[in-house]
Order: C-alpha cells, then sequence, then structure tokens
C-alpha cells in the first residue's frame, strides 16, 4: 500500500474504532484545563544526602561517580546499588527522576524488563510493589539523562533507588552529582466528571457483541480462526496493529511506523476484513500507539 492508501484506511479504522466504542466529543472547559496545566508544572524535589549500599559485587564509587560493571559471562551477572527515598510526601502525585549516565559495552540482555537499571522498587501502601524503570533501555556505548517515573496514586509505603545491571554484562557510570527529582503532578487528571456519553442509534441499538482479540504476530492470522470463531458464536473481533508493544520509543522512527501500517493495513484490507465479514464479526481496529504517542511518563499523549 502507498501512502495515500494507507492514509485513508487509518481514516477509516479510525471511523471503525469511534463506532465500536464512542467517546466524549466535548472538550474539557478552560477551568479544567487550567487546572490540568497547573497540575502537570513540574516542581523540584530536594531528596537530601542518600545513603547508599552496595549488596552485589562489581559496585564502585569514585566521588559523585558511581560505576557498575558486569564481565561477559552466560548467563550475565548483575551489580547494582541501593538507596532509600522519602518519597511518602509526594503520594498520589507523580514523580520524575533524571540522572546522567555513560554506559560501555551494554549487552542486550534476554527480557526487555532487565539490563539497565535506574529503577524504583516502589511499595505502596497496600504493600502492593511495582519498579519503574527508565524509560529508554540502553545498550552498546552511550551517553544521555536517564529518565524514570514513579506514579504514587497508591500511597506510599516504601521506596528504593537502583542504579546498575541486572543480568546484563557491560560498564555503567552514573554521575550522583546529576541526580534529580521532580514532582509532576497528578498521573491522570479527572476532567469533565459530570459528562454524560450519547450513543449513536447504531451503536444504542446493536445490543450485546462477544469476541476475542486477533494474534499481535498478524502473519499467524488464519481464516480458520474466524471459522471457529464463529461455531463459538463471537460476533466481534480486535485487530491490534502494534508490533513493539514493549518498546515505548519504538513509534518515535516515523519510516519504520510508516512500513510497519503497509503491513498491517494491508493484512486489515486483503484478509482479516473480508474473511470477518464471512464469518459474521465486526472488526474493532486497533491502532494503539501513533508517532510519538508516549510521554517520558510513559502516558499516552492522545
Amino acid at each position: 500500500m502507498n501512502s495515500a492508501t494507507t492514509r485513508t484506511a487509518i481514516q477509516a479504522a479510525l471511523v471503525v474504532t469511534a463506532l465500536a466504542f464512542p467517546v466524549p466529543g466535548a472538550a474539557a472547559p478552560p477551568d479544567e484545563l487550567d487546572a490540568i496545566a497547573g497540575a502537570t508544572a513540574s516542581v523540584p524535589i530536594e531528596l537530601g544526602e542518600l545513603s547508599w549500599t552496595y549488596p552485589t559485587s562489581g559496585v564502585t564509587r569514585d566521588g559523585d561517580i558511581l560505576v557498575a560493571e558486569v564481565p561477559p559471562s552466560d548467563p550475565p551477572g548483575t551489580a547494582w546499588a541501593l538507596a532509600n527515598l522519602d518519597l511518602a510526601p509526594y503520594a498520589g502525585r507523580s514523580i520524575r527522576l533524571t540522572i546522567h549516565a555513560k554506559g560501555t559495552g551494554v549487552g542486550k540482555p534476554r527480557m526487555f524488563y532487565l539490563g539497565l537499571k535506574f529503577m524504583v522498587k516502589l511499595e505502596a501502601e497496600d504493600g502492593t510493589l511495582t519498579w519503574p524503570d527508565a524509560v529508554r533501555k540502553r545498550t552498546g556505548d552511550w551517553e544521555e539523562d536517564l529518565t524514570c517515573c514513579c506514579d504514587l496514586s497508591a500511597g506510599v509505603k516504601s521506596a528504593v533507588l537502583v542504579l546498575g545491571l541486572q543480568a546484563a554484562s557491560g560498564r555503567v557510570e552514573f554521575d550522583l552529582s546529576t541526580l534529580r527529582a521532580e514532582d509532576v503532578g497528578v498521573i491522570v487528571p479527572r476532567v469533565n466528571q459530570s459528562y454524560k456519553v450519547s450513543y449513536p442509534d447504531a451503536v444504542r441499538n446493536r445490543g450485546l457483541m462477544r469476541g476475542v482479540m486477533l494474534p499481535i504476530d498478524l502473519e499467524k492470522i488464519r481464516e480458520d480462526d474466524f471459522a471457529t470463531l464463529e461455531q463459538w458464536g463471537a460476533t466481534l473481533v480486535r485487530y491490534q496493529m502494534s508490533k513493539h508493544w514493549a518498546d515505548r520509543w519504538a513509534w518515535e522512527r516515523n519510516e519504520d511506523f510508516d512500513k510497519y501500517m503497509d503491513f498491517a493495513l494491508g493484512i486489515l484490507a486483503t484478509n482479516i476484513l473480508p474473511w470477518a465479514e464471512k464469518h459474521g464479526q465486526k472488526v474493532v481496529v486497533d491502532m494503539h500507539a501513533t508517532p510519538g504517542a508516549r510521554n517520558d511518563r510513559n502516558e499516552n499523549r492522545m
């Protein structure tokens, strides 16, 4: 498919999605927009003097430079340093941490959540654990400012900052003098709370539909899948066009995005829509992410 055809197909996809899942069309009032702008303005946080511990080998410190180094091995080892953070005063908010770091020969980990660690082990008030990590996991040789964003909406019982490498070889230097923290507001501002959606007749009178999500590996979808779903009484399928669901930066590359969308929309037009029509199913077309869709707090900008 060429770019013009792609744009037309995307417009059609958005129409299909809107029919299946109508959303409020009214914009937030000016006072609510002002509140959002005020809530998301960043405010510096003073972290104070942090006390570091070194539970693994491979970590050294010379002044403000903390180094984590893991020699090549199979499987790779881990080297990291830990420091407690007092984030309880910022419960209900979102905190952004940044630090300057330099990596040398950092290997690619076997899982996306391993490797470079600029992470917070976060325990909520109810004991739930989360591990917000660097929003960009780098490999090879690099030098840049790293960012880690923490959602504190569930409260804070404890918070531990983790710097280093997990199950990945290489060397990373962290400049502790550049460690910064900011309060960047609430994660999801509450807007349009009094809005009531008005459904068009085509949606309101459609009745209950039941179905499944199709495989993300689009080339594995077969007409037999639709035939089986028809036997099960399914009337709806979700077609998700998202190649790099775990890589929030993949969609920043427009050429890669266009190439993948041409591929995905081609399968949609050639296979998915005809098979669904033949076997009595509607299709929810899910673009899932667009170029630049996610910000550095891992939120969708749209």
